[in-house]
C-alpha cells in the first residue's frame, strides 16, 4: 500500500511503471525517437496554441520570458507565494522580481498589484495556485492597459478551466509542469504555450539551440517511476523500508533532486529539451487527463462538504484542485499527529517564497513585504486529492483533522 502523501509520485500507476522499465533498459535510446514532438502536438491539438517541451517547467518559463525580450533591467510582477524555481528563472533572465501579497482564496491582490506596478514592469506572472482560476477580469484589463505581457504559471494542473476557457489560454503565454509531484507528471518536464506567431518563433528558436540532457539525467528519472513503485511506495510505512530506500537512492544519486543545488545557490535554469523517454511518460499520462481530474474533482468537492466554513472564498471555484488546502492554528502539531496514523499532509508553501532555507535577501524579497502570504504560509497544510487516493483514504483524512479541531477547541 502506498503511503497517504500528495507529495510522492501521486499519479503513479502500473502502466508508468511498465513504460518507464521498458524505457529505462533502452540504454543509448533515451534521447531518440518522436515522442517529444507528439507530446507537443497533443498540446497544441488541446489548448490551440504552440507548444514547446523543456526538461523543466522553470526551463519552460525561462524560455517564455526570454521570447518577451526580458532582460536586466525589467521587472516582473509574481506572487510572494510560489516557490523558488520561478524566482530562478526570473533571476536568470537578468530582471528583478516584484512580490505581490495575495489574498486568502489564493488569489493575487490586485490593490497590491497597483501598488506595486511601476513603468519598469514588463511581465505579470498569474499562478494559479492548486488549480484555483486567479486570471479574473481586473486583473486581466489592468495588465493591458498598462501593457504588460501576462504569463500564466498553470503548473498546478492542466485542463481546468474558467467560465468555460482553458488556464493557460488567457495571457501571452502559459506554462505548465510536468514535475513528480504535479497533476501529470514524467518526474521532470515543463511546456510553454504561445498563441502568437513571433513569440511562437522566438521559443521555438531557443528550444532548437538547444541539447536533450544527460543519459544520467533520463536515468534518474526513469528509475525514479520504477523504484518509487517496486519499494518507496509500497514500503514507505513498512518499518519505513520505503523511506530508507528514497534516502539511500538520493545520496547514491540515482534519483535526482526536485531543484539542482546550483540552482537554489546561482540562480541557474536548466532548460534542455525534454528527452523523448520521459516525454512518452507524459504522453501516456495525459491520455488518463479525464480520469485524473475527475478523481481530484471528486475529493475536492468531498473537502469541500467537510470543511466548508474554513475555505471560504474557494467555494467558488468549481475546478480540481492539485492540493485542497486549509490553514490552521498550528499546522507543525497537526502534521505531527496525522503522521501517527501514517498520513503525511501538504504544506505548500510553509514559506513565503518556498522552501524554508532560501536566502531572501538574494531574491530581494524582504519580511513583511506581502503579510497574507507570510501569514497563510504560517498557518498552511494541504490536503490530497490525488487519484491513487481511495475513499476510505480521504475519509481517514477528514477524521484526523475533525480529532485535532476537537482537541484544540477549534470546531471549523
Amino acid at each position: 500500500m502506498r503511503p497517504i502523501h500528495p507529495g510522492l509520485s501521486p499519479n503513479l500507476e502500473k502502466e508508468d511503471f511498465i513504460m518507464a522499465f521498458s524505457k529505462i533498459v533502452q540504454l543509448g535510446t533515451y534521447n531518440k525517437g518522436g515522442e517529444t514532438e507528439k507530446l507537443e502536438k497533443w498540446f497544441e491539438q488541446f489548448f490551440k496554441e504552440k507548444a514547446y517541451a523543456f526538461s523543466s517547467a522553470r526551463g519552460a518559463l525561462y524560455a517564455g520570458l526570454l521570447s518577451l525580450g526580458v532582460g536586466k533591467d525589467d521587472e516582473i510582477l509574481v506572487t510572494g507565494f510560489t516557490c523558488i524555481a520561478v524566482i530562478d528563472a526570473i533571476l536568470a533572465t537578468g530582471a528583478k522580481p516584484i512580490y505581490i501579497d495575495i489574498q486568502k482564496n489564493f488569489q493575487l491582490d490586485f490593490s497590491d498589484l497597483r501598488r506595486k506596478t511601476t513603468k519598469k514592469a514588463k511581465v505579470l506572472i498569474i499562478q494559479h495556485t492548486f488549480g484555483i482560476p486567479s486570471a479574473t477580469k481586473e486583473i486581466l484589463h489592468f495588465a493591458k492597459s498598462k501593457n504588460i505581457f501576462i504569463v500564466e504559471d498553470v503548473a498546478h494542473g492542466i485542463g481546468i478551466t474558467d467560465k468555460g476557457k482553458l488556464l493557460g489560454t488567457f495571457g501571452t503565454i502559459g506554462i505548465f509542469s510536468l514535475g513528480r509531484d504535479k497533476a501529470f507528471s514524467c518526474v521532470s518536464g515543463g511546456v510553454v504555450i504561445a498563441k502568437d506567431e513571433k513569440i511562437s518563433q522566438k521559443i521555438q528558436e531557443f528550444q532548437s539551440r538547444q541539447t536533450f540532457p544527460s543519459t544520467l539525467f533520463v536515468f534518474q528519472n526513469l528509475f525514479h517511476i520504477v523504484v518509487f513503485y517496486l519499494l518507496v511506495l509500497p514500503l514507505y510505512d513498512f518499518f519505513k523500508i520505503g523511506k530508507l530506500v528514497l534516502i539511500m537512492c538520493q545520496k547514491l544519486h540515482l534519483l535526482a533532486k526536485p531543484i539542482d543545488v546550483n540552482e537554489l545557490d546561482h540562480f541557474m535554469v536548466y532548460y534542455q529539451k525534454l528527452s523523448p523517454a520521459l516525454a512518452a511518460i507524459a504522453f501516456s499520462q495525459l491520455q488518463r487527463l479525464e480520469k485524473f481530474n475527475s478523481k481530484r474533482k471528486e475529493y475536492t468537492d468531498f473537502y469541500k462538504k467537510k470543511f466548508k466554513t474554513e475555505i471560504g472564498d474557494t467555494l467558488s471555484y468549481d475546478v480540481p484542485l492539485l492540493r485542497f488546502p486549509l490553514l490552521v492554528d498550528n499546522p507543525e502539531e497537526l502534521k505531527k499527529q496525522a503522521r501517527k496514523k501514517k498520513v503525511y499532509l501538504g504544506d505548500w508553501y510553509s514559506n513565503g517564497v518556498d522552501p524554508k532555507g532560501v536566502d531572501l535577501s538574494e531574491i530581494f524579497y524582504t519580511n513583511g513585504m506581502c503579510p497574507t502570504d507570510e501569514y497563510i504560509s504560517q498557518h498552511i497544510i494541504n490536503l490530497p486529492t490525488y487519484p491513487t487516493l481511495s475513499q476510505k483514504e480521504a475519509e481517514k483524512v477528514v477524521t484526523i483533522l475533525k480529532v485535532y479541531a476537537e482537541n484544540s477547541g477549534n470546531n471549523k
